[in-house]
């Protein structure tokens, strides 16, 4: 299951190309039966068994609806029904809502940006996630521009000299 926790911007529906009016909001916001993802998950056709939770209509108070006992239910009951559950966060210094989400994480993984994300900010974020509880947390750095002989070097290689590399013809 992969649910859009970024119930103030959120994009994942438009990113993955799906139809979605409902969502995560609206679960949080409205009474539901027993099954109350059942209803509003849609499936991904491209990866099968993965099913998408958007983030829905964005709410007024989109802080109060991820701390809320709605949302420990709803976190309780897809843990029944799938092996994993991703959940994708706003960015953790604007807003808090991430820092709430991470309480129902097994993991808490931080996106950066190559050259646009601060070190002072990567280190607040995990300095907040630490605070709230967060004891496996990892780092993605995406945005790496990689050519040439820096691509050897990143993935352990080293580029052999001439002279060596004529002993290997």
């Amino acid at each position: 299951m992969l649910i859009d926790g970024d119930l103030r911007t959120p994009v994942l529906h438009h990113e993955l190309n799906l139809q979605a009016t409902l969502g995560l909001s609206t679960l949080l916001s409205h009474e539901n039966a027993n099954d109350p993802a059942a209803a509003i998950k849609v499936p991904f056709p491209r990866i099968p068994n993965l099913s998408v939770l958007p983030a829905g209509p964005v709410p007024a108070y989109p802080a109060e609806l991820l701390a809320s006992d709605r949302m420990a239910e709803l976190v309780r009951i897809l843990r029944s029904q799938y092996d994993f559950i991703i959940i994708d966060g706003a960015p953790v210094l604007p807003v808090t809502d991430s820092a709430l989400l991470s309480q129902y994480a097994d993991f808490t993984v931080v996106v950066a940006r190559h050259n646009v994300t601060d070190r002072r900010s990567l280190e607040r974020t995990c300095q907040i996630l630490r605070s709230q509880g967060v004891r496996r947390l990892g780092m993605v750095l995406n945005g790496v521009r990689v050519s040439g002989a820096d691509q050897f070097r990143y993935y352990g290689y080293k580029q052999m000299s001439d002279s060596r590399s004529d002993l290997h013809a």
